[in-house]
């Protein structure tokens, strides 16, 4: 499971520093708020993707061990 890690964790800090580097880059609090209500339509979106990879992830898992 290490091995697993580690491109997440890259994932998230690029993502983390992409955001960090567009909030800084504008001093506008018009297009702030514009990125925040982007934030808020696709942050659902990579939840429920990631939740269904994992549900996905796991049932193939037990399939192939036999377990259902």
């Amino acid at each position: 499971m290490q091995d697993w890690k580690w491109p997440f964790v890259v994932g998230f800090a690029a993502v983390l520093a992409a955001i960090v580097f567009m909030f800084g880059l504008t001093e506008d609090q018009q297009i702030r708020n514009h990125l925040i209500g982007y934030l808020d339509s696709i942050v659902p979106f990579v939840i429920g993707a990631a939740a269904g990879g994992v549900v996905g992830g796991s049932v193939g898992f037990a399939r192939g061990k036999g377990i259902f």
